[in-house]
């Protein structure tokens, strides 16, 4: 963003970050995706310009957006895409990208785009605590079906990698939750269900 291209011909966007995992060179690939505001950006001295930046890549991809729908779906689907199943899968991967990622900023505004509200806030008055989430992970690891089908209501088999990272870690000296502890999770898909931790 230092470079002159940039400062003569981008005047603000937003960036989001995508993090694979390349099994052919058995290393992380994380990328940027942006919407740039600007005049036109020359894809041939864009490459130019990555190639001197990381000494190793030309790989670069502009292509212009012709509507706000364009630019919206374009940002939205890196937004909300998950990473691959080869990470999932993966505890050990799965343990290195969420500390890599751990109060890391993955979507940013920059020039006239700075300040700019990427989303509203939530309304917290819609939502109800029904457990820590440790809580509800420990009580699914003692085979408790409620928690258990909760959890991959919320994140399918994820959670499995989670109940693995408690294995590894040991216990957190959380002590169990009471048995009498009624919780209620509320969803259009799923309306009322009740479980005792």
């Amino acid at each position: 963003r230092r470079s002159a291209l940039w400062r003569k011909r981008v005047t603000g966007g937003c960036a989001t970050l995508e993090v694979k995992w390349s099994r052919p060179n058995s290393r992380w690939h994380p990328h940027l995706h942006l919407i740039l505001e600007g005049r036109f950006l020359p894809h041939p001295e864009v490459k130019k310009l990555w190639y001197r930046i990381t000494g190793d890549s030309y790989i670069v991809d502009v292509r212009l957006c012709r509507t706000n729908h364009d630019a919206a779906h374009y940002i939205s689907k890196y937004v909300s895409k998950p990473w691959t199943g080869d990470i999932e899968r993966n505890p050990d991967l799965l343990t290195q990208l969420i500390d890599a990622l751990d109060g890391r900023r993955l979507c940013f505004t920059y020039g006239t785009w700075r300040g700019l509200r990427l989303s509203e806030p939530l309304d917290d008055g819609t939502w109800t605590k029904i457990a820590d989430l440790e809580e509800l992970l420990l009580a699914a690891k003692r085979g408790q079906t409620d928690a258990i089908e909760l959890l991959s209501r919320l994140a399918g088999n994820l959670y499995l990698h989670a109940l693995k990272l408690l294995d590894r870690d040991g216990a957190s000296g959380i002590p169990p939750p009471c048995q009498d502890v009624l919780w209620t999770y509320e969803d259009t898909a799923y309306p009322n269900l009740q479980a005792t931790l």
